[in-house]
């Protein structure tokens, strides 16, 4: 049976830390996608600052909805372990993708 998994994009209008440039969003790649118990898929985050404009080298955390489901680690790799649904989300100051 296959695992089913799910992230949609977020963003927050927010005030962000006095660090400049201010994360505006985050986008999850893929958005939707199903893998085998067993198997893994890589997932990245699109990190925009609040004008839009994509930052490079901007670390996420990552998390699982449901662990016995599927696993993700800090580098965003999942390892599905068994059938069933989860939202994979990526977080950064304050700001969440799912």
């Amino acid at each position: 049976m296959g695992l089913a998994f799910q992230s949609r994009s977020g963003g927050d209008s927010g005030s962000g830390s006095s660090a400049s440039p201010t994360v505006g969003s985050i986008t999850v790649v893929p958005s939707v996608s199903s893998i085998a118990v067993g198997q893994t898929q890589q997932y990245t985050a699109v990190v925009k600052d609040t004008n839009g404009n994509i930052l490079n080298g901007v670390t996420v955390g990552w998390s699982s909805s449901q662990q016995d489901v599927a696993t993700i680690d800090s580098n965003g790799l999942t390892q599905g372990l068994r059938p069933g649904a989860t939202t994979i989300t990526a977080s950064q100051g304050g700001i969440k993708a799912s």
